[in-house]
């Protein structure tokens, strides 16, 4: 099984358009997914200087396909974060303290222990919500939240 947890300020766009439909250069979780993969990641330079990171395939896009394909296999959760609860910080506590370990992260970051209660009582909601597939993904909220990826089919 693989997990992974993040976070968002728009977590519907962060998920449909960046995890499921994107690239490594600009989500962590199709970067991990894609070295999980064994994939190697190459970073081009560009004309205005800037730095890229691709797959290192001939064709890029044929590894970009095999991690859409796989992500759109997985199950998502998520919560909302309302006022007063930082979604990065709750995402670094759910990072440590769901069972099993989200093995596709790796920044565990810092939270903030005064907010332990609050955490848990949010992480329980997190863990009992629905999980949904990619096409029920739309109902989720444009709203800043953190987001639970999970697939049980093995990376090939």
């Amino acid at each position: 099984m693989n997990i992974y947890i993040g976070d968002g300020s728009k977590i519907k766009n962060r998920i449909r358009n960046q995890h499921c439909a994107g690239n490594v250069e600009g989500s962590s979780l199709r970067k991990r997914i894609a070295l999980s993969m064994g994939f190697q990641l190459v970073k081009e330079q560009r004309e205005n200087g800037t730095w890229r990171t691709r797959i290192g395939f001939p064709n890029p896009n044929d590894g970009e396909d095999r991690i859409t394909n796989y992500v759109r296999t997985g199950k998502w959760k998520f919560i909302i974060c309302h006022r007063g609860i930082s979604a990065k910080d709750f995402q670094f506590y759910a990072i440590q303290h769901i069972f099993p370990i989200p093995l596709l992260n790796i920044n565990q970051g810092v939270w903030d222990v005064n907010m332990l209660n609050s955490y848990q009582i949010l992480l329980n909601q997190l863990e009992d919500c629905i999980a949904l597939n990619y096409n029920q993904t739309t109902i989720i909220p444009n709203e800043s939240g953190v987001y639970l990826f999970i697939n049980q089919n093995e990376l090939i």
